[in-house]
């Protein structure tokens, strides 16, 4: 314990885009970039004349103007493979135009590439990189707070987000502030940031958070401090759970494995005949049991029936690419089950751009995870991991954090 304790508080070497020092310039990118990726927590509470993400995105331009030559650099294979895909989706628009499309298109080439273009450009220099992770770990802190105090004061079994951003955008914030702290040798503000995910509620989140912090310590080998931030993610759970209620991911987890388990039997998944339906089966009655073991107070959720959507979602995506497999129905003139998008990147260009849209959407996301990984870079691999892996079950594709991800990737190098 006493190695972990100097790894818990003063941590005694650091990686070297973190030790490396900022100065203005860098600090005021980081910023920047992160102000522009999470404007969501704002977007409803500040009352200004112009869109705050367009003003946003033009603070970002303005800042990556003294990096134009570092962006401007020799072009990566994610970089082609992304460009080709656009212009693709572009062609996909004809002959109908859908609005949706349009719009999709305009959030790519507007809002998409100033994100894509930050990530190389901070992946590529240490100094930024180190100013990105800082800020992200350290306001994972009191984003973490935010989170909790929404629970224990309010209704610990909702979804609890900072200010307009929702759960699923605070989710993904507290993701990549463990992944920064990990890579900083804080495992303290891991612990905070992993409570804060799993009190927010967003599952995605939580998991691909834990599977990139545990690739960022073997990245770095740094298993003392894993070891630390796993105490410190202990400790903090447990006292949240005697305190509070157990983390909302974790119900999450039992209500929507009861969901996708009806689904399975083929049985009714309305809310009235959910808990009688699951007791029908061994594993059924065994989960039915866990969830009546849970306080009252969430007993009225004890089956996600919602759940069901995303297979819905994958599967209509599927049957209708199927449908139209050469060139697909259109960009954005697919409707699934009633929504816009099937929550899958991939399996969204596949059905509305057709086999070709399908491979070079697989070749962009190959191209970034391989770029990603041979960087060797913490930072690089955990974001792309939380981003990416996010990507194949929420949101649609173009949307900036996806983009800035394939920017990170595009600009890795090799650092060791």
């Amino acid at each position: 314990m006493s190695g972990y304790g100097v790894r818990l508080f003063r941590p005694t070497s650091y990686p070297r885009d973190v030790a490396a020092k900022t100065d203005l310039k860098a600090w005021a990118l980081a910023t920047s970039a992160l102000l522009f990726l999470f404007i969501g927590f704002a977007k409803g509470t500040i009352d200004l004349p112009v869109d705050v993400t367009i003003l946003a995105c033009l603070v970002l331009c303005l800042a990556l103007i003294p990096y134009f030559r570092t962006a401007a650099s020799p072009t990566s294979p994610v970089t082609l493979a992304l460009a080709a895909l656009i212009m693709w989706l572009a062609f996909r628009l004809l002959p109908d135009f859908p609005a949706w499309g349009l719009r999709k298109l305009a959030t790519v080439v507007l809002f998409g590439v100033p994100a894509f273009i930050a990530g190389i450009v901070i992946a590529k220099d240490e100094r930024l990189r180190g100013a990105t992770m800082r800020i992200l770990a350290y306001a994972g802190l009191p984003a973490s707070a935010a989170v909790i105090a929404v629970a224990a004061m309010g209704n610990p079994y909702a979804f609890a987000a900072i200010g307009s951003g929702g759960y699923q955008l605070t989710g993904i914030f507290l993701a990549l502030s463990a992944v920064s702290a990990a890579v900083i040798r804080q495992p303290v503000l891991v612990g905070v940031a992993a409570l804060g995910c799993a009190v927010t509620g967003h599952i995605s989140s939580a998991l691909f958070g834990l599977v990139a912090t545990v690739l960022v310590f073997a990245n770095n080998r740094d298993w003392h401090t894993a070891g630390g931030a796993a105490i410190a993610t202990g400790c903090t759970i447990t006292l949240y759970t005697l305190l509070v209620a157990p983390p909302l991911v974790f119900m999450r987890l039992l209500w929507k494995f009861g969901g996708v388990l009806l689904v399975w039997m083929n049985q009714p998944v309305s809310p009235e005949e959910a808990a009688s339906s699951l007791g029908t089966t061994h594993l059924g009655a065994g989960l039915n049991s866990l969830l009546e073991a849970m306080p009252e107070e969430s007993q009225e959720y004890l089956v996600d029936v919602a759940a069901a959507d995303r297979l819905g979602y994958f599967s209509a995506a599927w049957h209708s690419f199927m449908s139209a497999p050469l060139a697909g129905h259109g960009y954005g003139a697919v409707e699934y089950l009633g929504a816009s998008y099937p929550h899958n990147a991939i399996l969204e260009i596949a059905a509305e751009t057709g086999c070709v849209g399908a491979a070079l959407a697989l070749a962009t996301f190959g191209c970034a995870t391989v770029a990603a990984a041979r960087s060797r870079n913490g930072f690089v691999i955990g974001a792309c991991t939380v981003l990416m892996l996010t990507a194949m079950v929420s949101g649609y594709f173009g949307t900036r954090l996806l983009l800035f991800a394939f920017g990170l990737a595009a600009g890795a190098r090799h650092d060791r």
